[in-house]
């Protein structure tokens, strides 16, 4: 097999799968870094090193098995949650998708940029608000709350928010999100992304 396409197809399996933890954690922030990937065969396995730890590839699927520098395993794919093998899933087989893309770049960015967050999610809704060619069409054909939705746009556009969209100048009424209003939008803006994803899978299952 030729290497630059297996080191290709891994790191988009391994983007896959820290994009599928993050989207059910919502808290924390993944990267690869360095940027490129080192990768070591004994003719059997293939064997990954990135600088948090090291992933390993064996038999003809693609499998993880989290470790620390030391060894020790932290997780595993038995021991994820079957949300999050499944976004891995999906991610992996549509993350090309270029809506996708733009959207699962969009929430990435959310998370490393909380003082923009409520921007970058904003990104999201805007992105299918234009693939369905309206708000409407995208809560029909994603199944979204119309409340949510509704919600979610208020929040995003009061310019008395720090993390909005249009906040600009410091006043007496500027304010931070609050705890509630933080997990709702974070949570609002994984719902789209992975009620897309959905969307794909059904949409290839009935062509």
């Amino acid at each position: 097999a030729d290497p630059l396409e297996i080191q290709k197809q891994v790191e988009h399996e391994i983007e896959s799968f820290l994009m599928s933890v993050a989207l059910v954690d919502k808290r924390r922030k993944f990267s690869l870094t360095p940027p490129g990937i080192d990768i070591e065969s004994d003719g059997h396995n293939y064997y990954l090193f990135t600088e948090p730890g090291m992933y390993t590839i064996s038999g003809s699927g693609i499998d993880f098995i989290l470790t620390t520098k030391d060894g020790k395993i932290i997780d595993s794919k038995r021991e994820r949650l079957a949300k999050q093998q499944e976004l891995f899933r999906l991610i992996s087989e549509y993350g090309t998708d270029e809506v996708a893309v733009k959207i699962l770049e969009s929430f990435r960015n959310a998370l490393n940029r909380d003082d923009k967050k409520l921007f970058y999610l904003y990104e999201i809704r805007e992105t299918l608000k234009t693939c369905f060619e309206n708000g409407k069409g995208a809560i029909a054909v994603l199944s979204l709350s119309q409340t949510d939705w509704h919600n979610f746009g208020k929040l995003s556009n009061d310019k008395s928010v720090r993390q909005g969209r249009h906040f600009s100048e410091p006043t007496s009424l500027a304010r931070d999100l609050t705890q509630e209003e933080s997990e709702f939008v974070i949570n609002f803006g994984a719902e789209m992304i992975e009620q897309y994803l959905s969307y794909l899978q059904n949409t290839k299952k009935n062509v």
